[in-house]
């Protein structure tokens, strides 16, 4: 009855009827994908007559069917030539194991298929993935793989089982196709997964797709894994992290080292023990973490039985594993896997029964049905996997597996997700709730503040006036020194208010800061006074030494006052206080303060850091809003108290009164003779960087170039923006620009804008000078193509840093820029490595001495590609025609009569140097994309004559052509381009000379593209 009750609980479910729907959807699929029948002819006899299969049309093909088997004998190619007829052999079916065809488990045989088919030039492909468990691959009597050592016994036996893809050309009609296997590791042995036989492109796509997959599935696990592992560690101890964390981490090891098994490619000499041990221990962990993360739902001691037994015997497996050899407990993985499925079955079965009636564990009942969602997918995964290798579905079959593991993935994400939604959606509820207080208290110490500033003002008022009345008649000392007492309490009340006062201004953003010269000396000399009845009181000694060289300092008086009255309240409470001591020394362009308490001692070091840090929160802040730092120092063995004050020291012409702007005051000739001579660096006697200046005002002009030149740089100037684009526009082109925003006509902006168009930000940085910096007035100048800006009036040392930054980032990009044009250049396309090789293979069939040349051509071709210093800047011209002339000659042999190419070189100018790797690509790319593709082909010519001080190269096809927008899309410097080719040349000739490679091109009438280079020997 309990039974029926749940079977009808779960029929009237929505979530229940839905799962079961999508899994059955899901079956429905993987039976499609998996079982889904190859129209392609199936080997009968040791036989495959493709010859009616089209590769190119039709695909590659599974060799599956009757293969020729030679039990008990490894032979080779010329072997079973040799036996003929003598040894009849048995036909066994591939893929599948050998056990029963005269063969135990362990042992060795030779498999052989011919394969007919139609006689083809292009390249073919064999691909193997699971043969157990050593194999070697011949065809056509050559050996092109193998995976171990194939032997006739275990001392003469090495184990493998890697896939691998062997690559040959068969331009007959039949192929004879022999695999030698040995098997000493694994119960079953033989040729278990189908071959895959095709076009070598077919064939690659195929096993790159899916290694791309299965890459894809580690990386997402991998990350997901750190995830988890991060939030145990960071966030909070809590199992389920680290379960799913050691879960995620099993599942991608796992992936890594099954289907094209990357890891073992990638690691070859990897121990073959260790190797499968990790691949089979990663595989059966994945469940006892599963079952662990249950076993936390469900706390009860029934539940948790029902759930850790399986754990422990999936774990002592594994245990098992990692002390016998692979050859021993592979006896035991094919009853294992099924138990395997077995526990993973049962634990959905019991979480979809506990759901029916009602029981969620400490879990809500959305997060159970996002975890018995991602078991099902998990599950599908585990079945789409048995049917992965039927048939020709390999890719879409992978592709569903990890659809399925990326919805595994996703569900149960969403279940920790939805775990911490209420606690996020209450923590909001609360947050608000706490702001609102907070906003409350902040508003009632505000109101409150001021209401206790109006009676500390009055009490200092009254106080002081008191003091001031010369005609009252005061009882005598004591009642003098009790006024000043309560006029210095009033005081220090009153800077406790305005912390207060100022903290919710800052919170606010509110905050005014007034800077200007203050007289530290009178500052400290008041803030003594202040607190001197307390020093009194106490007997400590106060002393004010002030340097004379570091007396002034550039800050908000008002604020400093604030400032050293916190400090010296807080240093007062030293216990057993002595003496306070505040001094002032002279750093760079800053003035440091100190103020130093010493006593005897702190009772608890620790607790008084916590102090400070929160009774001087206000003053930290002031001290940053006005331009400087505060630190402070405890001493627990001396016992001291230090506070270190830095701002910026204000010049005692400045504290006069003599404006800042004076300091930039220069003779008018001076600044003419500093335009006029060539800066240079003294210790290096050679010019560094060269700064374009562009700014209508003659003065503003003249301040720039003597500063500039005083650093060390060649400083060109411009008034107008057509004087600076010529500047920037012609051979002497500046490593920088400064720019005023208001030139003449308001063409700043214009101007910058011509200047990215030729030049990006890094290759010619762009410093605007501007008297606004609102976020609007950025944002134009940097819209319009600036990288930084200057504000009026200008900082000498802002200056300099801002320009010496934006040259070092220039410098280390055109670094990086000239290695990654080192490696670029060093790059030999390999579709013409294909086509070369191809070509003079062909060749070796109809004439032998032709081949023999193009090889040595092809030699030479690959001798200067690999010996060239692809870091120098430029190279012989003989060099680079030595270069065309191999490649000519190659491509020449490949195309025949189609292809003729004309040398125009005027002999004079071999020694004269250029660009590396200029002409080649030129007359590769007037090969492939102009003659190449013209039926009848045509003619390439490239000439090369001096014209006075330049060169002129042009190359010249009279191919396809191109349409207008083809030529706009190639000259185009803003696409962005990989390789040695066309944008290349068109960056490396504007970082030379600045100008672009002219392009005349019309369809059906060719293309002929000029370079102009500068002549030098």
């Amino acid at each position: 009855m309990k039974l029926l009750k749940i079977i009808r609980s779960a029929a009237t479910d929505p979530f229940l009827l839905l799962t079961a729907a999508g899994v059955a959807v899901a079956l429905a699929l993987i039976l499609f994908v998996g079982g889904f029948a190859s129209s392609a002819p199936a080997a009968s006899k040791g036989v495959l007559d493709l010859s009616d299969w089209d590769l190119g049309a039709e695909g590659t093909v599974k060799l599956n069917g009757e293969w020729a088997f030679y039990p008990g004998r490894l032979l080779e190619p010329s072997e079973l030539g040799e036996l003929g007829g003598k040894v009849a052999p048995t036909y066994i079916k591939v893929p599948g194991a050998w056990n029963g065809k005269g063969m135990g488990s362990y042992g060795a045989g030779t498999y052989r298929l011919e394969v007919r088919l139609k006689p083809t030039d292009r390249l073919l492909a064999l691909h193997k993935q699971v043969i157990r468990f050593a194999d070697r691959t011949y065809i056509d009597g050559k050996l092109t793989g193998e995976s171990g050592t194939p032997g006739t016994s275990r001392a003469a036996y090495e184990p493998g089982n890697v896939p691998y893809t062997v690559a040959f050309y068969e331009p007959g009609d039949r192929i004879e196709i022999v695999i030698q296997v040995a098997n000493f590791d694994y119960p079953t042995g033989g040729i278990f997964l189908p071959l895959s036989f095709g076009l070598h492109e077919d064939v690659q796509w195929a096993r790159q797709s899916q290694s791309i997959l299965e890459w894809a599935g580690v990386i997402v696990l991998l990350l997901f894994s750190i995830f988890y592992f991060s939030l145990y560690a960071f966030f909070q101890r809590s199992a389920p992290f680290l379960l799913f964390g050691g879960f995620f981490l099993c599942f991608s090891v796992m992936l890594l080292f099954n289907g094209q098994r990357m890891f073992m490619q990638l690691m070859p000499t990897f121990d073959f023990e260790w190797k499968w041990r990790i691949k089979d221990i990663s595989l059966f962990l994945t469940l006892p973490f599963l079952l662990g993360f249950t076993a936390t739902i469900y706390p009860s001691p029934a539940y948790r039985r029902a759930l850790l037994w399986p754990a422990a015997v999936i774990v002592a497996f594994c245990a098992f594993v990692l002390v016998v050899p692979f050859h021993v407990y592979s006896w035991a993985q094919e009853p294992m896997t099924a138990l395997f499925a077995f526990f993973m079955s049962g634990m959905t079965l019991l979480l979809i029964g506990s759901y029916t009636v009602g029981k969620y564990g400490v879990i809500e009942k959305r997060e159970l049905q996002f975890y018995i969602l991602g078991l099902c997918c998990l599950i599908l995964t585990t079945l789409n996997s048995a049917f992965r290798n039927k048939g020709d579905g390999t890719f879409l079959s992978q592709a569903l597996s990890d659809l399925f593991l990326v919805l595994f993935v996703l569900f149960i994400a969403s279940m920790m997700a939805y775990r911490y939604f209420e606690t996020y959606a209450s923590m909001v509820k609360l947050t608000d709730r706490l702001q609102a207080a907070d906003q409350m208290k902040d508003d009632f110490l505000l109101r409150t503040s001021h209401e206790l500033n109006t009676p500390l003002h009055g009490i200092m008022n009254l106080s002081q006036a008191m003091l001031e009345d010369a005609g009252a008649a005061l009882p005598g000392r004591g009642t003098r020194e009790k006024l000043q007492t309560i006029r210095n309490t009033a005081y220090r009340m009153s800077n406790l208010v305005s912390d207060i006062i100022d903290l919710a201004r800052m919170k606010d953003g509110r905050l005014q800061i007034s800077l200007k010269t203050v007289d530290l000396a009178s500052c400290v000399a008041v803030v003594f006074e202040v607190y001197g009845f307390l020093a009194k009181e106490k007997a400590i000694r106060m002393d004010n030494r002030i340097a004379p060289g570091a007396r002034y300092a550039t800050t908000d008086e008002n604020r400093l006052m604030q400032v050293l009255s916190a400090l010296l309240d807080r240093g007062l409470n030293v216990p057993n206080l002595t003496s306070v001591t505040v001094n002032s020394e002279r750093s760079g362009e800053r003035v440091l303060l100190t103020v130093t308490a010493a006593g005897t001692g702190f009772a608890d070091a620790e607790a008084e850091e916590e102090r400070i840090r929160a009774g001087l929160s206000v003053a930290y802040e002031l001290v940053r809003e006005m331009g400087g730092g505060l630190k402070a120092e405890l001493s627990a063995s001396a016992g001291s108290m230090r506070f270190e004050l830095e701002m910026p020291l204000a010049a005692v012409a400045e504290a006069a009164g003599a404006p800042v702007a004076a300091t930039w005051a220069k003779d008018a000739g001076q600044a003419e003779a500093a335009a006029g001579r060539e800066a240079y660096r003294p210790e290096s006697g050679a010019y560094t960087y060269t700064v374009l200046v562009v700014d209508a005002e003659m003065l503003h002009l003249d301040l720039m170039v003597n500063l500039l030149a005083e650093e060390g740089y060649r400083v060109l100037t411009a008034r107008t923006d057509e004087e600076a684009l010529r500047i920037v526009e012609g051979p002497d082109r500046p490593d920088i620009v400064l720019m005023d925003v208001l030139l003449p006509g308001g063409r700043s902006y214009e101007l910058s804008r011509s200047i990215r168009h030729s030049f990006s930000p890094i290759d010619l940085p762009l410093l605007f000078v501007t008297g606004r910096s609102t976020p609007a007035d950025v944002e134009a100048g940097l819209a319009a193509g600036g990288n930084d800006f200057l504000k009026k009036p200008l900082d000498p040392g802002e200056v300099r840093v801002r320009i010496r930054t934006l040259l070092a980032m220039k410098r280390l990009a055109k670094e990086a820029a000239q290695s990654e044009m080192a490696f670029l250049q060093s790059q030999i396309k390999p579709h013409f490595l294909y086509n070369a090789l191809g070509t003079i293979m062909s060749l070796c069939y109809t004439d032998g001495p032709r081949a023999g040349e193009l090889l040595a051509v092809l030699s030479k071709y690959l001798r200067i590609i690999f010996h060239e210093d692809h870091t120098e800047d430029n190279v012989l011209l003989r060099k680079e025609i030595e270069l065309v002339r191999a490649y000519a000659d190659i491509e020449q042999a490949r195309f025949g009569q189609r292809l003729q190419i004309v040398f125009d070189v005027d002999e004079r100018l071999l020694g004269c140097r250029i660009l590396p790797l200029t002409i080649q690509p030129l007359v590769e790319n007037a090969i492939r994309h102009g003659v190449a593709k013209k039926v009848s082909g045509g003619q390439v010519k490239l000439a090369i004559r001096r014209h006075e001080s330049q060169v002129e190269i042009v190359v010249e096809d009279d191919g396809i052509g191109m349409t207008e927008r083809q030529v706009e899309e190639l000259t185009d410097p803003g696409r962005d381009r990989d390789g040695v080719g066309f944008a290349n040349i068109m960056k490396r000739l504007a970082n030379q000379t600045g100008a672009r490679p002219l392009v005349e091109s019309g369809p059906g009438r060719g293309t002929r593209v000029t370079i102009l280079l500068p002549y030098t020997e």
